[in-house]
């Protein structure tokens, strides 16, 4: 798993999403091409980084706490631009591209 910014062009082709459907929201789309947004996408991607399963993703799937991630979600994403952030890989020159297998 890898994770890369929407604005490299060729994550939008890869993925199978739109400009619009990045704007709105973070994505995770897996091997398997299934697409997670939001909280989803969050969680899939700390699995990821944690490295150990589906921990976070099994977590998100318990009612009260995919509730929850998913307001907190939508309240960071409607007040993302209070919040500190950079862009350096969106500024690279060269752009990490994936090898296709």
């Amino acid at each position: 798993m890898y994770i890369a910014p929407f604005q490299w062009e060729w994550v939008l082709a890869y993925a199978g999403l739109t400009v619009a459907d990045c704007e709105q929201a973070a994505w995770a789309v897996t091997p398997s091409g299934a697409k997670h947004r939001g909280a989803a996408a969050v969680n899939i991607a700390f699995d990821a980084l944690i490295g150990r399963g589906r921990i976070c993703s099994r977590m998100y799937n318990l009612p009260l706490i995919r509730q929850g991630q998913d307001w907190l979600y939508r309240f960071i994403a409607k007040h993302r631009s209070r919040f500190p952030g950079v862009t350096p890989a969106i500024a690279a020159d060269r752009p990490w591209k994936p090898q296709r297998e």
